[in-house]
């Protein structure tokens, strides 16, 4: 697990970094970076553990092509999580100041 939310940090912060290009996703930047910061602490105090043996049945390449396909889904993932959750915010400060 500790290999894998290091690669998914890497992943939201690649995606974050092309995503920067557009004004929407400019004020999500500072909340993506915490979620990709608290899963750093995270793999970092909680995760990480000594690496043993490789079952042999895991030793092919399809086990790279997975690992891949996982770690691009849950960064791509973990951005649509904040846009969401951002969106949720800013709808509700509207209806706020709209008297709702």
């Amino acid at each position: 697990m500790y290999e894998f939310t290091l690669a998914g940090a890497m992943a939201a912060s690649v995606a974050l970094v092309f995503g920067l290009r557009n004004e929407v996703i400019r004020p999500l930047a500072a909340w993506a970076v915490l979620i990709v910061l608290l899963a750093l602490g995270l793999a970092i105090a909680v995760l990480w553990t000594p690496a043993g043996e490789l079952v042999p049945v895991l030793d092919s390449y399809r086990l790279v092509v997975h690992v891949a396909a996982a770690v691009t889904a849950g960064g791509i993932f973990t951005l649509g999580f904040v846009s969401a959750v951002a969106y949720l915010i800013r709808a509700g400060q509207g209806r706020d100041e709209a008297g709702h």
